[in-house]
């Protein structure tokens, strides 16, 4: 540093001056109250009427055969790759053949309602390939965009050739309320 540039730097500082309190204090520790804990569970559960943020008027296309995937910010890469590959024993089947649109919504959410009552977290939804259907993969296609938007849905994929391939979908669920709980307790540290 040459004299002009270190000069500039006194220059630059002569106006700074040291803080008197050199000590800093932890700020306010704030509780989760009731009310808090009470918003947080109303934001991971369904909405009042969760079938009117489930549109049937409009899903993108996918086509009969396509391999269909989804999955939620924070999911890890490894469980994606489980759930994909099959390892995740299924608990629980829904099988939406011969139904119309609305009968498959309205049993979808009554469905995953369930499984979350009951902490079913792996569960199968049989939605056929619609190849011989006008038009085809109708059903599919709605299946794919519903479970993107209801909430404890955390990834999707096709299933493997013994559970029906491109023909139905693994879902992975969200834990319910007590089960997070029992969980946080579990690893709780003292």
């Amino acid at each position: 540093m040459n004299k002009d540039s270190e000069q500039e730097f006194q220059d630059f500082f002569k106006s700074v001056k040291p803080l008197k309190n050199d000590k800093v204090y932890p700020t306010k520790k704030y509780e989760t109250t009731e009310n808090h804990r009470a918003k947080q569970r109303s934001a991971v559960s369904f909405t009042t009427n969760p079938k009117d943020s489930l549109s049937l008027d409009y899903a993108p296309f996918v086509e009969p055969d396509e391999i269909i995937s989804y999955k939620k910010s924070g999911v890890q890469e490894g469980v994606m790759k489980n759930l994909r590959l099959g390892k995740y024993r299924v608990e629980a089947s829904l099988d939406l053949h011969k139904k119309t649109l609305e009968q498959a919504r309205n049993e979808i959410l009554l469905f995953i309602k369930k499984c979350m009552k009951l902490n079913i977290r792996t569960v199968l939804i049989i939605h056929g390939k619609g190849s011989k259907s006008n038009p085809p993969a109708l059903l599919k296609s709605f299946v794919a965009s519903w479970c993107k938007q209801i909430k404890p849905v955390l990834c999707y994929h096709s299933s493997i050739m013994r559970h029906g391939g491109s023909g139905s979908t693994y879902l992975l669920l969200t834990k319910n309320e007590e089960s997070k709980l029992a969980n946080k307790e579990k690893h709780k540290r003292n």
